[in-house]
């Protein structure tokens, strides 16, 4: 096994990719987690998942360890892809660590140890620790609705374009976030047209909600 054997299969791995979860996992087969097939030693196939590797760095190799950064989309099972690198190299491969450096906009520099927040709790400032939900989703596309929608939208009511007061740029099937003229997030959910086609539709459901938040 050479430098380049290893640079070529890593290298295999980036975009599109198809991906067989551990049977140690918490995906669903049936009604029941994987791992539970698996500890009753129940042989179970699960199905084949699409992944993106948006980019895999070969940060350090010390033959039998080679060290990877990944950027991944969710649901990447990193287990597997030290599988897969195993494969392509014919010697099998298995993870040894892993460390998650970041999740959306959200780095590890930000995060907290689980002692540190107990001792903000008993110092009763985790407050100041808790980032509100309108900068968490400051990025996404917004809609706002009329007066008086507050109490439909939590027994969710469809929501119809006479609804709306005020409409920013999203495409069809984009996340969006539902807001008050106050300024609060009071849902996430999808539009099934774009905000260009959304004027002009004749469809009866236009909005499918993702959660309601307030």
């Amino acid at each position: 096994m050479t430098e380049s054997d290893i640079k070529e299969s890593v290298g295999s791995l980036v975009g599109e990719i198809s991906q067989t979860p551990p049977v140690y996992s918490a995906i669903k087969y049936k009604g029941k987690k994987l791992y539970e097939y698996a500890r009753a030693g129940v042989e179970v196939k699960p199905e084949k998942r699409k992944v993106t590797i948006k980019n895999l760095e070969i940060v350090h190799i010390n033959i039998p360890y080679i060290e990877l950064k990944i950027n991944c989309s969710k649901g990447t099972y990193i287990r597997s892809i030290a599988n897969d690198i195993g494969e392509k190299l014919g010697c099998g491969a298995v993870l040894t660590s892993l460390v998650r450096t970041k999740a959306g906009p959200y780095n590890l520099e930000q995060a907290l140890t689980l002692e540190k927040v107990e001792e903000i709790c008993d110092q009763n400032k985790i407050s100041d620790y808790i980032i509100p939900i309108s900068e968490i989703l400051k990025d996404l596309a917004r809609i706002v609705v009329e007066e008086g929608c507050e109490k439909r939208i939590k027994n969710g009511m469809e929501l119809k374009r006479e609804n709306l007061t005020s409409v920013g740029n999203f495409k069809s099937g984009e996340t969006v976030k539902v807001m008050n003229s106050n300024g609060e997030v009071l849902a996430l959910g999808k539009f099934l047209v774009s905000s260009a086609e959304l004027a002009k539709t004749d469809a009866e459901k236009i909005f499918q909600y993702l959660r309601v938040l307030r």
